[in-house]
């Protein structure tokens, strides 16, 4: 089975980093080592809307979890995202799994400064209390310039514009008249006419 989500749930994961009581993202995938697929979400979009933010993202160290994946973790990073990592424990001996945790964080190369409970309590709860403290940032919305947006409309309005220029040109152009013969006799008689001017005419009576 996999988490198969309407376009409308991935809207709702979107809204649900924008709370401001949010510090992190637990279960980010909800997938089940060989039992139920990841969901299918945009990472890329979540990953740079939980940066925004500020909102963490959880390494879930239950063995049959170890979600959020390795190859997920190393792209959140890259985004500056935080993480925790935690075991998800049901009973006591379920603690001595968060070394699942680190194993995978290691395997996506994140460091301490990158795990937010490798921190003091205090760091945690300041940081915590920073967060929900925090006005939640606009979404980034990739923006035309000025100039630019000029340059398109001027393009659209030449390219309009070309199709009639062009009937008209093929309209007013003249047919080139085919030659009516070769070139070869009119040069001949050109010369001859040439040589007849030049050649001065005698008269009748001896000199």
């Amino acid at each position: 089975s996999a988490l198969r989500l309407h376009p409308n749930d991935k809207k709702r994961v979107l809204r649900a980093l924008e709370h401001p009581q949010v510090c992190v993202m637990g279960h980010p995938s909800g997938r089940k080592i060989g039992a139920r697929e990841p969901a299918d979400l945009d990472w890329e979009r979540v990953f740079d809307r939980a940066a925004e933010c500020g909102v963490a993202m959880e390494i879930n160290a239950q063995p049959d979890r170890l979600d959020l994946s390795d190859v997920n973790a190393r792209l959140a990073q890259s985004k500056g995202v935080r993480f925790t990592i935690d075991t998800d424990a049901h009973a006591a001996k379920n603690l001595e799994y968060i070394r699942y945790g680190v194993f995978q964080a290691r395997r996506a190369g994140l460091t301490a400064e990158d795990v937010m409970n490798t921190r003091t309590l205090a760091k945690f709860e300041a940081w915590r209390a920073k967060k929900k403290g925090a006005a939640v940032p606009q979404a980034k919305v990739a923006s035309v310039p000025a100039a630019s947006a000029k340059s398109a409309k001027a393009a659209r309005a030449a390219s309009a514009a070309k199709p009639a220029t062009t009937v008209k040109r093929a309209s007013s152009a003249r047919p080139t008249k085919p030659a009516t013969g070769p070139a070869q006799p009119k040069v001949a008689r050109a010369r001859k006419a040439s040589t007849s001017a030049k050649t001065p005419k005698r008269s009748g009576k001896p000199n």
